[in-house]
């Protein structure tokens, strides 16, 4: 369907995008280390807990590509699809900045925390502290938010009264999301 295709072209490009940002962040890195001590460093990275991250960045990616194509759906034009999605990306980065507040530990309260306890997870095991349990905890509740955006989603893009009809206020069209009754009309 056209939603399943809009989702992997969403969930494609954010993949490729956080692993070549991720390896330029590694190379910038070695770079700066081999600049301020004059040989080349050695990097004691664990690789199999990064390997084992792999699922919390798929969740992670998968919750904010939902996010970006539910703001994106109801928009009417192209340019009003990417004014929404601009300002969406920033609330979505923003969480993530918890990762350079010095002295903050991934808890059980922040493994809750989307986006920031994936910024915290990786954190810890780039500094070597390795995959915690928490680290698991943070994956579900990214994968649980996933679904649930999936679901919505699906709902959504079946409603073409949401999609091409008039537009409605923000009661109206969250009952009709949700398929409690049509907007304006009884429950």
């Amino acid at each position: 369907s056209i939603m399943a295709g809009k989702v992997a072209t969403v969930v494609t490009l954010m993949l490729m995008a956080v692993l070549i940002n991720g390896g330029s962040m590694g190379l910038t890195l070695v770079h700066m280390a081999t600049l301020m001590t004059d040989s080349p460093p050695a990097l004691e990275l664990d690789y199999l807990a990064l390997l084992g991250t792999l699922p919390l960045l798929f969740c992670t990616t998968l919750m904010a590509a939902m996010v970006l194509v539910l703001v994106a759906l109801p928009t009417q034009s192209l340019k009003a699809g990417q004014n929404a999605v601009s300002t969406a990306s920033l609330f979505l980065i923003l969480p993530c900045m918890i990762g350079v507040v010095p002295g903050l530990e991934l808890s059980p309260l922040f493994a809750c925390i989307p986006l920031s306890s994936t910024a915290l997870v990786l954190r810890d095991v780039l500094l070597g502290d390795g995959l915690s349990g928490l680290a698991w905890v943070s994956t579900g509740v990214h994968a649980v938010i996933a679904i649930a955006g999936l679901w919505i989603a699906s709902r959504v893009a079946q409603s073409e009264h949401f999609l091409f009809g008039p537009s409605t206020g923000g009661i109206d069209r969250w009952r009709l999301i949700l398929g409690r009754g049509r907007p304006g009309g009884p429950s």
